[in-house]
């Protein structure tokens, strides 16, 4: 981040010196005035931090562009001057809009995406510093779908509650992170069987070691079923 600051500070300059050289002396015009131009560096600064917010730099490159008859050439001036020669007032409408469009495209088509990749980069770096058993991934996503699909083969997005120990077990030897080993777990199952029964509405009746859970039809108690 600090890399592409420091890039985009130098690209300033260059373009603060190249606006003074090129329009310092130009004319004002709609959006060329006291408050927008190039008249020295901090203005030309300012200037430039204008455009990147969106100000008004349309006009600004027209104003940047005036040629005669709007403006001055420098003999035009220095002729009808009494003390001297006098530089023309006009802009350069060759150089003008290869500026203007050279910066903007320079500072939303590249520094913008920098620094957007570079936040992204540092959000992705912060998150992988975790704990990689929880992270996700596409093949965990994809390994996970070939697992269901081989107890849900039409795709109705539901299985069997037996199957679920079987499921999470297979996530587990494919080392998916949602997997749980059957051997030696049954507590933890048990748990995970409780949680999905408490998400449908289902109640227990028991403790852990028991599978005998009911629900209730039309939230009332009554009609009350085996889903065991």
């Amino acid at each position: 981040m600090a890399n592409i600051t420091a890039l985009m500070s130098l690209c300033l300059f260059v373009f603060a010196v190249l606006g003074m050289q090129f329009f310092g002396r130009t004319k004002y015009g709609s959006a060329l005035g006291p408050s927008m131009n190039f008249e020295t560096f901090p203005q030309a600064i300012l200037t430039l931090f204008m455009i990147i917010c969106g100000e008004n730099w349309l006009n600004l490159m027209r104003d940047c562009s005036v040629t005669v008859p709007f403006c001055t050439l420098a003999h035009e001036a220095t002729a009808a001057a009494e003390d001297g020669e006098v530089p023309s007032d006009c802009g350069m409408p060759e150089y003008g809009p290869v500026f203007f469009f050279s910066f903007f495209i320079l500072i939303f088509a590249v520094f913008l995406n920098l620094y957007v990749a570079a936040i992204l980069d540092t959000y992705s770096s912060s998150t992988a510093g975790g704990d990689s058993q929880w992270t996700m991934s596409q093949d965990h996503f994809e390994s996970f779908l070939k697992a269901w699909q081989v107890y849900d083969p039409r795709g109705y997005g539901r299985i069997k509650l037996p199957q679920l120990a079987v499921f999470m077990s297979d996530l587990a030897a494919m080392g998916h992170p949602l997997g749980v080993p059957q051997e030696g777990n049954k507590l933890g199952f048990l748990k995970v069987r409780m949680q999905i029964l408490a998400a449908a509405g289902v109640r227990q009746v028991g403790d852990l070691s028991s599978s005998h859970f009911i629900t209730d039809e039309g939230g009332r108690g009554e009609g009350r079923r085996n889903v065991e």
